[in-house]
């Protein structure tokens, strides 16, 4: 029977420790990729050695075979991410409505039936927002897939652009000039700290600094750089951001100034 990857598909035309499309890290004895078990294992385990040993990752991964696999990591990982933060923040708001629920239930023995019935309706009111809130929430753990494919692509060719203006390849890097489809499986291996999101609180901000650095990290291994031009290329996208509302903010200041200018003279 023929061996493909358990993670992307790929159909293997001889025996490898690692897929060439996806980079998955694969097993000796890589067992049809029907088996949901084989599939998670390496799944998680290329899972955690970008986590853990990101250099020696993208110093094996390979630049080309097409995009459905990296893309199918990144969405995965980021909506594993997403969709436990959804349930830590579900368990956390229902403690806090029964917190409130019980508060407004004293407030009705000890007021009254007047103070009874504004507790009841403020607890109406009350359950309504949360209900509220848990259908916005599910519906953006729902559309989570597109909405990371659509910004992993947008962010990919913006890391590609800034990739182009700071980063020169050395004679030794693996690729001697920047390409999309490297900078695009950097990026989806970059989210895998996606997954810390199941951390309350401190979760998300720790999956986005570190998804920074992992993908820094990917394009100095890739193109042998320095950490300062794989930073810039990096943060290119929110410099642009950053870019774009400083210049519509300096363009409102000019007309408020010229418009004042005007009524004064």
């Amino acid at each position: 029977m023929a061996q493909e990857c358990p993670i992307c598909h790929f159909k293997l035309e001889q025996s490898s420790t690692l897929c060439p499309n996806c980079g998955a890290h694969l097993s000796s004895d890589l067992i049809p990729s029907s088996s949901a078990g084989n599939l998670i294992g390496n799944y998680f385990r290329s899972l955690i050695q970008i986590i853990t040993q990101p250099k020696a990752f993208f110093r094996k991964m390979p630049l080309t075979g097409g995009w459905s696999g990296p893309l199918a990591f990144a969405l995965v990982t980021h909506w594993l991410g997403s969709a436990t933060q959804f349930l830590w923040n579900g368990l956390l708001g229902a403690s806090y409505q029964e917190s409130i629920t019980e508060t407004l239930r004293k407030i009705g023995r000890l007021g009254g039936e007047d103070i009874d019935s504004l507790g009841r309706n403020a607890q109406w009111m009350e359950v309504q927002r949360g209900l509220t809130q848990w259908i916005w929430g599910a519906g953006s753990v729902i559309t989570d897939p597109f909405f990371t494919l659509a910004t992993t692509l947008l962010t990919s060719l913006l890391i590609y652009l800034g990739a182009r203006l700071f980063i020169s390849p050395k004679s030794d890097a693996r690729a001697q000039t920047v390409e999309f489809e490297p900078v695009l499986r950097v990026v989806c291996y970059g989210l895998s700290p996606s997954i810390f999101r199941l951390i309350p609180f401190a979760g998300g901000f720790a999956a986005s600094v570190l998804s920074l650095v992992i993908t820094a990290i990917g394009l100095m291994e890739i193109y042998r750089t320095d950490a300062l031009r794989a930073g810039a290329s990096v943060l290119f996208p929110k410099l642009l951001v950053v870019g774009a509302i400083f210049a519509i903010f300096a363009s409102i200041v000019f007309v408020i100034m010229s418009f004042m200018g005007f009524v004064f003279l």
